[in-house]
């Protein structure tokens, strides 16, 4: 064993809160400076995912621009909703809601283009219930958990977006968006109308799939 000095060196370290071990000796901690780094309360995740939409929204027209605050609100409202009801257990230990849900949720909005959705409020208003449904509900485990997202989605609707439309407009099936929608090949998200039309896209691309592929 040979002695060796490390100079300019820094040393990073972070605990999990939730699993591990929950203390180290004060011989190592008194090395570092320490900070804690609780969950955000809503008005600063309101305050942080807001800019970001409303960044991304100064490109759409003004009616789309106005519900950048209500889609935060009801993105923030229903995440929050989640994580009460929705606790881990033995059998949902996946059942883990942190903002890199949330952030999931808003990455899918930013997606959105003036040239697909122009000024219509309401079809980004069902973008983000498409979002939210594949974000939270299909981490689900059961009917009745699935049963309890949509009362809870019902919920903020009704409080957040009833100036947007009416709940059964957003979220009238199929609630449908994907990028491969389109016949582009830049991977523009759009609405698929009908479980029809997603057969003749999914089978089209299957077709084109098997031809640059075959073997």
């Amino acid at each position: 064993l040979t002695f060796k000095t490390l100079l300019n060196t820094m040393f990073v370290g972070a605990m999990n809160p939730s699993s591990g071990s929950f203390s180290i000796i004060d011989r190592m901690q008194r090395h570092f400076a320490t900070f804690a780094c609780p969950f955000p309360d809503q008005d600063v995740c309101r305050r942080i995912y807001g800019q970001i939409l409303a960044g991304h929204f100064h490109v759409f027209p003004q009616s789309v621009q106005s519900i950048a605050p209500v889609l935060t609100d009801a993105a923030i409202a229903l995440h929050t909703l989640v994580a009460d009801n929705f606790l881990p257990n033995a059998i949902k230990f996946h059942y883990q809601w942190n903002l890199r849900e949330l952030s999931n949720v808003f990455q899918g909005l930013l997606q959105a283009t003036p040239a697909v959705f122009g000024s219509d409020a309401r079809m980004l208003a069902r973008l983000w219930a498409h979002e939210a449904y594949r974000v939270y509900q299909d981490r689900l485990v059961s009917e009745a958990d699935c049963a309890r997202f949509t009362e809870q989605m019902s919920k903020v609707l009704k409080e957040k977006l009833f100036s947007v439309g009416k709940e059964e407009a957003i979220l009238a099936q199929p609630l449908l968006f994907a990028a491969f929608a389109g016949d582009a090949d830049d991977k523009i998200v759009g609405p698929i109308e009908t479980v029809d039309s997603l057969s003749v896209i999914l089978n089209k691309k299957l077709h084109e799939y098997n031809e640059t592929y075959a073997r």
